[in-house]
């Protein structure tokens, strides 16, 4: 009669813990496949802030709808990818004046549906990836969150993920100030952003794909510009401009069309505002990032303080992002194969033989 007690008291206890498991495993996958908030911009930005930028990419965008079926063309796979599972998706771009004629980068993208699922996933490789040890990767935990380099692949920056959100930054500071940022926020003990120069100018009103602002501090402007992918070199001199706004709305799956607002200071006159904007337009028409064709203009309505821009080429950028990822995985796959290579045969005996 014991042994069956047992026998039964065991069994009662194992099909509890069963149950216990199966609902922890439950609620864990409603959790992490949940949406998820995104970050505020403001709340990445602190006063060293110089420059700010967000892409907000929504399922309903026919840049996206075109991005997404563009993607299924070359991934031939038998299921349609659908822009539900990741968008909305947000991509902010802060930056830091860190020194003289330095200035530190932070790129966040976050996700809102299944943007936990995916960055455990990413975290879970970031971890695995950290444990080569140098020289190939390097990892720190930095606030509760493992912060991974590469210096053995040669890939530049500081990878992290919190939560939904996916970020680098250009130095270790640069990605430790980013995890103290988010994790302030998610802690709503974030300091109050207002009266910050940057928010100050920053284009916060109205549904906008990307928008952004960059102010001038012991001329970080004409380095955050001549920075710009496919810029072919620095600005034209923008002594007197305090900073700059932008917007861009995608208006087919090729095109886009936006503005840039320019601030000067209050010396500047009419006519070396006008001159300073007709320079800085045909220097925008010079950039080529991620292979779009910009074009900028002086608007009539407000000479000097405002350019119309427009934009084409907006398909190739899916194909920039891919042959990037693709070369970052390929240089880490190198790096590993070299990690894991066995040293070369001592020759030296032969010499003598």
């Amino acid at each position: 009669m014991k042994a069956r007690s047992i026998v039964i008291g065991c069994s009662v206890t194992a099909l509890l813990a069963l149950v216990v498991i199966g609902v922890s495993v439950f609620f864990l996958f409603r959790h992490l496949t949940s949406p998820a908030p995104l970050p505020a911009p403001s709340a990445l930005v602190a006063s060293d802030s110089v420059g700010l930028a967000l892409l907000r990419l929504e399922p309903d965008t026919i840049w996206v709808r075109s991005a997404f079926e563009h993607l299924q063309r070359r991934s031939q796979g038998p299921a349609p990818l659908k822009t539900g599972k990741l968008t909305p998706l947000e991509v902010i771009w802060t930056a830091r004046h860190s020194g003289p004629a330095t200035e530190g980068h932070l790129v966040a993208m976050s996700l809102s549906p299944s943007g936990r699922f995916l960055g455990l996933s990413l975290d879970l490789a970031l971890w695995k990836a950290g444990r080569a040890g140098e020289p190939l990767a390097r990892r720190i935990v930095h606030g509760g969150e493992g912060i991974t380099s590469f210096p053995g692949a040669h890939i530049p920056g500081e990878f992290f993920v919190h939560g939904p959100t996916i970020a680098w930054g250009s130095d270790l500071e640069a990605a430790q100030r980013g995890v103290d940022l988010l994790i302030a926020e998610e802690r709503g003990e974030a300091a109050p952003p207002a009266g910050l120069p940057v928010l100050d100018l920053y284009p916060g009103e109205g549904h906008h794909t990307l928008r952004g602002v960059l102010i001038d501090q012991e001329g970080c402007l004409g380095r955050l510009l001549a920075a710009v992918p496919g810029a072919p070199g620095p600005p034209p001199d923008l002594t007197g401009v305090l900073g700059l706004s932008f917007l861009l709305d995608p208006t087919s799956p090729t095109e886009g069309s936006g503005e840039i607002r320019l601030r000067y200071a209050d010396t500047i006159t009419p006519a070396v505002r006008q001159e300073t904007a007709a320079a800085l337009a045909a220097w925008v028409r010079s950039v080529s990032p991620a292979g779009l064709h910009l074009e900028a203009t002086p608007r009539q309505e407000t000479p000097g303080d405002a350019l119309v821009l427009t934009a084409s080429g907006l398909e190739g950028l899916v194909d920039t992002l891919v042959r990037a990822a693709a070369r970052a995985e390929r240089a880490l796959v190198r790096a590993q194969e070299d990690q894991t290579a066995p040293p070369p045969a001592d020759q030296s005996s032969s010499t003598f033989q």
